[in-house]
Parts: C-alpha cells; structure tokens; sequence
C-alpha cells in the first residue's frame, strides 16, 4: 500500500532498509533532489518507521500518521548521507526562522539543563492542513484506500515544502570547529557510555574519510551513526528522541 502511493508520485527514487534487534525497522526513501552541506551532497528523503511486534506506531519522519493529521502539525525534512547510510531528522523544522530558534535555545540554556522538546514551540508560519482529522476516524473504518488518500495528502505536501530551516542549521555546525576538549565535551552528551565511545570512534574515522577537521557537524553525525547502528535494547523512538537532544545541544554550543 504504502509503496504503490511512493511509486505514483515520485518517479525516481532508492530505498534503504533497516532493522533492529527489537523488531523495528525504518524504510529511507531517497530522493534524487539533494543540497550541500561544506563538501558534501546530502539526498532529499522521506523516513518510514515501523515495527512487526508493535512497539513502534508506523511514523513518517518521526511522527505518527494520527500526530501528522492534526492540522497544527507539520510534516518534518530529512536527508540521507551516504557517507553513513543514515538518516537525519530535520530538528530544527518547526521553528519559523533561525532568530526564533537561536532564542530558543537561549532560553532553555537560561533555565535547564533537560532540553523540553522543540515540537512544544510550534512555528506560526505552519499551514494549515484541512485534511480530517484521523482520530475521528474509526479504524475499522480506516480501509488501505483511505490510508493511501491520507498518504497520498502528506507526501504531496512534503514534496512542495519550501528548504527546510535545518539545513541551513547543518552548515551552520559543519562551519564551528570542535575544541580541544572533545572527550570531555562527549561524555556530557545524553548518550549511554558505550554509545559514547562508538561515536567517538567514529568521529575520527570520518575525519579520516572525509580529510576535514572535526567539527560540530562530524560530531553530530558520529553520534547519530552511533544510536541508530549499535546492536542496542533502545527503541527506535528512544534512538530518535536522543539524536534530537543530541543536536540541539550541539547547537546550542556550538553558537555559545
């Protein structure tokens, strides 16, 4: 159902498939409209995620199909890096400008060391979306027919948006060199210790990789690679809700 609706409106694309050790998986559908990101061409795409034992609703970049039908929501970017066969979330999407989202973070710098989610400040510059509303959609009701119209609505939608306010944060990142103390910088990240030590690792594999210094950018990077490849008892919704503390916190330093 689903890949009839990716195959009618997108004509070229590459998919890549995922598991994990719970029963999850994640389908990156890579488009071949791309942007620039310092040396490299980072791919357009639609992230799928799923799970055969239930532990994970079927989401698109990250958010449920119920969460997406609500008219104040907004359908998020991602984009797929080769270098890594990841990927990323577009965090930074629901704020209106990068102002708003710098203030943000200034505020939550101020008050907290937990960083509240950025979905609790939602851009006034969303669409609304006059689709209706799934909950109020029995789901004996909710027929493959009227799955692919709901689809069919998001994806054309995705596919139209204007460049994401990510991006431009990922150059941003990828243009602040990491200090000297990067083991100590690291270890503060909301990340296990051993996860820690993997994207440690490969930190300097993809400085090596790339012949770049690190920077924010690789280390961001590194850590997503990290959480989402690690034979790990993490959910992918735990994966996906650390990666998202992980890259507001590396802005937030990487503008201080």
């Amino acid at each position: 159902a689903i890949r009839d609706v990716v195959d009618r409106l997108i004509p070229a694309y590459r998919l890549l498939i995922k598991y994990t050790t719970t029963g999850e998986f994640n389908i990156s559908i890579i488009l071949p409209t791309s942007l620039s990101v310092g040396s490299e061409r980072l791919h357009h795409s639609l992230i799928l995620t799923n799970s055969y034992n239930g532990r994970t609703p079927f989401s698109i970049q990250g958010q449920t199909l119920t969460t997406l039908l609500d008219a104040s929501s907004q359908l998020g970017s991602s984009l797929y890096r080769s270098v890594c066969q990841n990927g990323l979330l577009g965090w930074a999407d629901s704020f209106a400008d990068l102002d708003t989202y710098r203030g943000w973070l200034d505020e939550w710098a101020k008050r907290t060391d937990k960083l509240p989610s950025a979905r609790s400040n939602p851009s006034p510059a969303r669409s609304t979306r006059t689709t209706t509303d799934i909950r109020t959609i029995h789901h004996r009701a909710l027929t493959i027919e009227r799955f692919q119209e709901h689809l069919s609505k998001l994806l054309l939608e995705h596919l139209s948006a204007p460049p994401a306010l990510t991006a431009v944060v990922y150059n941003q990142l990828q243009e602040a060199p990491l200090a000297g103390a990067q083991e100590g910088l690291i270890r503060k990240l909301p990340i296990p210790v051993q996860l820690a030590k993997q994207a440690r690792d490969r930190l300097r594999l993809e400085e090596r990789l790339l012949k770049e210094p690190a920077s924010y950018w690789l280390l961001y990077n590194a850590v997503n690679y990290a959480l989402f490849t690690s034979r790990s008892s993490l959910t992918l919704n735990d994966r996906y809700r650390l990666d998202e503390r992980v890259f507001h916190q590396l802005v937030a330093l990487a503008q201080a």
